[in-house]
């Protein structure tokens, strides 16, 4: 078995997870430049981007559970439209207690996202049914 045959059946599901984490990471910035532009007191933004970590220990604690009852692929999909919807929720409710909530479904979405693509690929060949 060469090494080429290992790797190009996983290169999209590494792909997808790259532009995933640059995604994430350009939206939490933006976040945080358009809370301060809208006015926000610095306190209310230190605590919408503390959502982050609150979204990330739920969605840790939570997505193993996930995907044993429902599979990688349902949770995989579901999550990540969590997550895309919430980010565009943020542009049509300019509020930090929706932008708090919605940065914490987000993140509990990317994390529950990432480890779902953890399982799919270390377990591949597995039947899903």
């Amino acid at each position: 078995m060469n090494e080429r045959s290992v790797v190009v059946p996983v290169l999209p599901l590494f792909a997808g997870l790259a532009l995933l984490m640059v995604g994430n990471g350009l939206l939490s910035s933006l976040l945080g430049i358009r809370s301060d532009l809208e006015g926000f007191p610095t306190l209310v933004i230190g605590i919408v981007m503390a959502m982050y970590y609150v979204g990330f220990l739920v969605g840790s604690l939570l997505s193993p559970r996930w995907l044993v009852t429902v599979g990688h692929i349902p949770v995989f999909a579901g999550l990540t439209t969590l997550a895309a919807a919430t980010a565009l929720s943020y542009s049509l409710l300019v509020d930090p207690v929706a932008w708090g909530v919605g940065r914490k479904a987000r993140e509990h979405g990317y994390v529950s996202t990432v480890t779902s693509q953890r399982g799919m690929r270390s377990d591949p060949t597995r039947n899903p049914t």
